[in-house]
């Protein structure tokens, strides 16, 4: 199915389910992408996958950077979404600095909304 019908008809349904009152938040509702190209058109890295020579080396995350973004941002913005926030800062590990202060939380809050709205997480 090509990207922007596949796009068409999931905006269809998120859309139907709204209008309906679902609660769609990360809390109660799962969204279950069925292949890494339908997954990728959504989340806006598609061309990504092209840049590299073999697929295997994107998929098993032999970069550097596609590993960082699997195994730290992606669980990291997964629990920001769950309010999970100590998942949230494990999945960083001890790279990140400590809370010190409440201006720190609202920096955080304020980098990780952020991101959210960038990724297209956040409707």
């Amino acid at each position: 199915m090509p990207s922007d019908v596949s796009h068409s008809a999931f905006k269809d349904v998120y859309n139907q389910l709204k209008s309906n009152e679902w609660d769609l938040s990360a809390k109660y509702t799962k969204i279950l992408m069925l292949t890494h190209r339908v997954l990728a058109s959504e989340q806006g890295y598609a061309s990504l996958q092209g840049v590299f020579q073999y697929n295997e080396a994107f998929a098993k995350k032999e970069n550097e950077y596609i590993a960082y973004f699997v195994d730290k941002i992606e669980p990291a913005c997964s629990a920001y979404q769950e309010r999970k926030f100590g998942q949230m800062f494990a999945a960083f590990g001890e790279s990140v600095p400590a809370i010190q202060a409440q201006g720190d939380k609202t920096k955080w809050a304020g980098v990780m909304d952020n991101l959210l709205k960038l990724r297209g997480l956040v409707w």
